[in-house]
């Protein structure tokens, strides 16, 4: 996970991908590898997918759903009001 983290950090995203989709190939519960693919596709600027990884992560473990909340990762997405809806479901 680390070694994905890392490359994605340094813009190697379908390498990053292929870490992440591989973590998810051993463990498809691995909420941290669908919270990494929905940090990917959100700085990629794929919403849709963006949106879709990371309501996976959070039905895995909803604490992502809070961390999400203040990760300057998904910034490009703070305008998506599905977005909104899913993190702050309780407004």
């Amino acid at each position: 996970y680390d070694y994905a983290v890392s490359l994605l950090n340094h813009g190697h995203y379908e390498d990053a991908r292929e870490q992440f989709t591989s973590i998810l190939k051993q463990n498809d519960k691995a909420d941290y590898a669908f919270y990494g693919l929905a940090v990917l596709a959100s700085m990629t600027g794929d919403q849709h997918t963006c949106l879709e990884h990371l309501t996976e992560a959070i039905r895995h473990n909803p604490r992502n759903r809070i961390q999400a909340r203040s990760d300057s990762d998904f910034q490009d997405m703070a305008d998506d009001p599905r977005f909104t809806e899913l993190l702050y479901p309780e407004v």
